[in-house]
């Protein structure tokens, strides 16, 4: 029923804070050169005061045998790397709402073997101090695409509105995520502060 909402929500255009990087311009879609180890991006800083936006190199892209798209991110913490996988659901539902064409799915946020870098980080950035021993292997994600076809990548950037249900209201979060395929980005966005100490439990165990 929640989610429901929020996509009328963004129909209506009553989304609170823009998924958009303030310093996000407009991309081809000509092949990306590949990251090296030595240019990942510093991953704790965000544009807005207030806000912890992260920034992450997309270092590897590919399709899985159920047509879902594999993405992996990484990045640096001062010394430390920190690396997850993204898995965009092949399948998206499409709803007309003019003068809107939302698209609705799944997105997992995975982890790369034992390496729980993502959780820990959030958790420092967000100074939650929840201390989570863990991250999970898979957290799974209700989405909604503001901008872009997450089908089809190389069309233009993605800009998605993540949802985590959770068992109750107390695990509800929101967080935006965007994938730029051409400039090798990909970013999570802060939906709002709120939401910190509940982005962090969804993906620790």
């Amino acid at each position: 029923m929640r989610a429901r909402f929020v996509v009328l929500c963004i129909a209506l255009g009553a989304c609170s804070r823009s998924s958009t990087s303030p310093a996000a311009a407009s991309s081809s879609a000509a092949a990306p050169s590949p990251v090296s180890p030595a240019t990942l991006p510093e991953v704790a800083a965000g544009p807005e005061e207030g806000f912890h936006d992260l920034t992450f190199a997309l270092v590897d892209r590919g399709a899985l045998p159920t047509g879902s798209t594999r993405l992996r991110a990484q990045g640096k913490r001062g010394e430390d790397n920190v690396q997850f996988d993204i898995e965009l659901a092949s399948e998206w539902k499409v709803s007309d709402q003019p003068p809107l064409r939302i698209l609705s799915g799944v997105v997992a946020v995975e982890r790369i073997g034992n390496d729980s870098s993502l959780v820990h980080l959030l958790d420092d950035v967000y100074k939650t101090e929840l201390e989570p021993k863990e991250m999970k292997e898979t957290t799974t994600l209700a989405a909604v695409a503001l901008q872009g076809d997450p089908r089809v990548l190389d069309r233009g950037p993605v800009q998605l509105k993540l949802f985590y249900e959770g068992k109750d209201d107390t695990e509800y979060a929101e967080l935006f995520l965007n994938v730029d395929a051409a400039k090798r980005v990909v970013e999570i966005r802060e939906k709002d502060p709120d939401y910190r100490v509940a982005v962090v439990r969804a993906f620790s165990r």
